[in-house]
């Protein structure tokens, strides 16, 4: 048992999410998330994203009611690159695999469910193609 338990840790296995190239858009992209049920969502910053996933900052006292593995809808919004890229207004599904929250942020790590989008995957993955600043 302990052997397969060492096979999972191995760090030469990566995660499917770390499989794709990470990029910061800059300036930040703003978007709306929150469970598909809540009605009112949470306004944060994308603060990196690829293909796999997503990770969004928001301030610390950001109550979206949230836990791990939850479905997460994510909406773009306006921004100089979502405006020329087409995809602001884009809606995207995805869960929650990871939230973390401090004095100075509420953090939220989410894998996309390509399956959930809606419709508009390709101009999205474009405009994550036309993004230049890898993430470190």
């Amino acid at each position: 048992m302990s052997s397969a338990r060492l096979q999972l840790l191995d760090p030469e296995t990566p995660d499917e999410r770390r499989a794709y190239p990470r990029f910061i858009p800059d300036p930040a992209v703003p978007v709306l998330f929150a469970h598909p049920h809540v009605e009112t969502p949470t306004a944060g910053l994308i603060q990196d994203v690829s293909e796999g996933g997503v990770r969004i900052v928001a301030p610390p006292t950001a109550r979206p009611g949230l836990h791990w593995a939850d479905p997460l809808r994510i909406e773009i919004s306006y921004s100089e690159s979502t405006r020329a890229g087409q995809v602001e207004g884009t809606v995207l599904r995805a869960y929650v695999v990871r939230l973390v929250v401090d004095a100075s942020q509420l953090v939220i790590q989410a894998r996309f469910d390509r399956q959930g989008a809606d419709g508009a995957w390709e101009a999205f993955a474009q405009w994550l193609a036309s993004l230049q600043t890898p993430a470190p």
